[in-house]
């Protein structure tokens, strides 16, 4: 996924790429990565924004409250910051206009909650991580889907040799073998394990 994601950067201008997939199979982490791996092709900075579309507990963050916290980043005066969303994105989109940076929206509900921070232009790239594929996305402003899913047993037993150790995995046979049964595959399960 993380050449993929790569091939996909190099090979267009603005690129937004989905990483989907129900939780607890690695979302978010594979969008870090990737950032994280990636952070020099972004001199000018990068975004990151929590939208927490999937929270049981705190409501989503709208996405006037997110451009708010972008135009705050970019040192936008409160007081010159609009109260509606359409002028907090026209503002935005014209402050990074010509920039090259990155913009991770992590936790997504839908499109609704996204198309507003789309940096416009050609020199951002866009990471959405979300549980749905946000097809509006994909068809509106041909997004590339990255869909995640569990690890099939192959792959849940390696994580846990490169975790673990190859001795110790080898030892313990029975206890992995139910460890692996437990995980159902589910990469936030096995890093927890």
């Amino acid at each position: 996924e993380l050449a993929r994601m790569t091939a996909i950067a190099t090979g267009l201008t603005a690129p937004i790429m989905v990483i989907g997939g129900f939780g607890g199979t690695g979302k978010t982490w594979l969008a870090s990565q990737w950032a994280h791996e990636h952070m020099a092709d972004f001199p000018d900075g990068q975004f990151y924004v929590n939208l927490r579309g999937f929270d049981p507990v705190d409501e989503p963050i709208t996405p006037l409250a997110a451009l708010r916290g972008f135009l705050e980043a970019l040192a936008v005066p409160s007081s010159a910051i609009p109260t509606h969303v359409a002028g907090c994105a026209a503002l935005y989109r014209s402050l990074v206009a010509g920039k090259r940076m990155l913009v991770l929206i992590d936790n997504a509900r839908g499109a609704d909650q996204v198309l507003p921070l789309l940096p416009g232009g050609d020199t951002c790239t866009v990471l959405v991580t979300s549980r749905h594929q946000l097809t509006g996305l994909l068809a509106a402003h041909g997004a590339h889907l990255i869909a995640l899913d569990v690890f099939d047993t192959s792959d849940a037993r390696g994580y846990l040799v490169r975790a673990l150790g190859a001795d110790r995995v080898a030892a313990e046979p029975a206890a992995v073998d139910g460890l692996l049964r437990h995980c159902a595959g589910l990469p936030l399960a096995l890093a927890i394990i």
